[in-house]
């Protein structure tokens, strides 16, 4: 009997591990899946009015919302968008060269271009300015991307913008945000235009760590409590866009506090601040170390100091040290690490499953009392 309670003890732990195990990790996992590519897909930000119009590419993919071009220097070629009118009346939108440029946290932003083009965005030529779509219907938008002869080779991002004609003057707009989105109310749409340059294969790429400093949890109700924010700050010295990831360590006397650096798309020449949620760190100053690795992880830069820590009270909002605590940066994880906490929960549930099925059987059968 006692044999047999210990099993039913076991498989109801492995479950209660499971469970919520499962409930984490499933969704991020789904979340990430179908993630990546270069650059990432745009999408509007997590409660994001809509705009009353869908746009896409034309001949792409349902939905797709970048065109990827390879060309030569002096080299044109014809592309197109799809924009749809979502709403029950007519929509009269101005149609608007970007330049293409990281984001602040990481992630791929589209500047209207409000005076002369610039950069890449004077690359697509032939766009119209206003276009008037039907309620209910669709209309293609051609344009040509023209390469001048001279542009050196590299990985370059325009875009094509959509904006309401009744709206105001154009601004930065971050179709795909970093890391750690914010919510965006978003007014117009923009399409994609990546374009590389010459030979892919002989783009170099190369990154460093600009820096890495400790930002104190803000106030509320006049409490510190909440996690210790780490900022790395990364920048693009190559010629093509980068989707680093890597792990930020902070050494302590007994132990290494280890948490996941992800980066979305960082484009060349471009600069962006990450940000890392840091627990169980003691006040102090402490080795610290970042390593990011990019280039499908063939190549890694690092960096190595020292951080301060602030002292602060122990978050009940994200786990406890006797419970398991799962850092999600931002809206989802990566692919890989996804897949990897879903494989983990399902075992675990099997276990339990298992376990359970085992002591079922066993009380079945004749104790001999």
């Amino acid at each position: 009997m006692r044999g047999r309670a210990r099993i039913v003890v076991l498989a109801t732990r492995c479950l209660v591990v499971a469970v919520p195990f499962f409930l984490l990790a499933a969704p991020a996992a789904w979340a990430s899946a179908g993630s990546g590519g270069v650059p990432a897909t745009a999408k509007l930000p997590k409660g994001a009015a809509s705009p009353g119009f869908s746009v896409s590419v034309l001949g792409g993919a349902p939905g797709a919302t970048y065109a990827s071009l390879d060309l030569l220097p002096g080299e044109s070629m014809l592309s197109g968008i799809v924009v749809t009118n979502l709403s029950s009346q007519v929509e009269v939108l101005k149609v608007l060269a970007a330049t293409g440029r990281t984001a602040s946290d990481s992630g791929d932003a589209y500047r209207p271009d409000a005076g002369p083009c610039v950069g890449a965005a004077c690359w697509l030529i032939g766009l119209p300015p206003v276009i008037s779509i039907p309620a209910g219907k669709s209309r293609s938008v051609l344009f040509k991307v023209s390469v001048p002869p001279r542009a050196p080779d590299g990985d370059y991002l325009a875009g094509v913008v959509l904006l309401p004609a009744s709206y105001g003057s154009p601004h930065v707009m971050t179709m795909t945000k970093g890391v750690r989105a914010n919510t965006t109310v978003v007014h117009g749409l923009a399409v994609g235009v990546a374009i590389t340059v010459g030979n892919a294969a002989s783009l170099v790429s190369s990154l460093r760590v600009e820096g890495v400093s400790v930002v104190h949890p803000p106030l509320r109700a006049g409490s510190n409590d909440g996690p210790v924010m780490v900022e790395v700050t990364e920048h693009d010295d190559g010629e093509t866009w980068l989707h680093p990831r890597g792990v930020l360590s902070i050494r302590l006397s007994r132990r290494v506090v280890s948490r996941v650096v992800v980066s979305s798309t960082v484009l060349p020449g471009g600069t962006a601040t990450l940000e890392v949620a840091v627990e169980g760190v003691p006040a102090g100053v402490w080795p610290a170390g970042v390593l990011l690795c990019f280039d499908s992880s063939r190549s890694c830069t690092e960096w190595s100091g020292k951080l301060a820590f602030p002292a602060v009270a122990a978050s009940s909002s994200h786990g406890s040290r006797r419970g398991f605590v799962v850092d999600v940066l931002g809206s989802h994880l990566p692919a890989w690490e996804g897949s990897l906490l879903t494989g983990l929960a399902v075992l675990v549930l099997l276990a339990g499953l298992v376990a359970g099925l085992v002591a079922w059987r066993r009380a079945r059968l004749p104790t001999g009392d």
